[in-house]
């Protein structure tokens, strides 16, 4: 038979190789992605485009207004979904710059 001792050795070296696998499992979890619905923009004339989040009304062709670097008229491109890694917190909206250009930082 085994001893008590024993039993309470092999118990609690179970419960710490148990609790090590479950915290392995879940640091090898992939970061959190969410979607976000983006418009792409771009002028009729020049080469100059951008991307926004999604607006509703928004849809292939509409015009937007005029082009910041023409003054042509600025339509939408294209509209997409993409994913973003991470989760903002509450209220905050996605960040999403013109082309070639970095996020402001806030």
């Amino acid at each position: 038979m085994l001893d008590p001792i024993t039993v309470v050795i092999l118990a609690v070296l179970a419960f710490i190789i148990m609790y090590m696998t479950v915290s392995a499992m879940k640091s090898r979890q992939e970061p959190l992605k969410r979607k976000v619905i983006v418009t792409q923009l771009k002028c009729g004339n020049c080469d100059y485009s951008e991307r926004r989040e999604f607006r509703e009304g928004d849809y292939v062709g509409k015009g937007i207004g005029e082009c910041p670097k023409c003054g042509g008229k600025l339509l939408v491109d294209a509209i997409y979904l993409e994913e973003v890694e991470g989760v903002p917190e509450l209220g905050s909206a996605i960040s999403i710059s013109k082309q070639g250009q970095p996020p402001r930082k806030r």
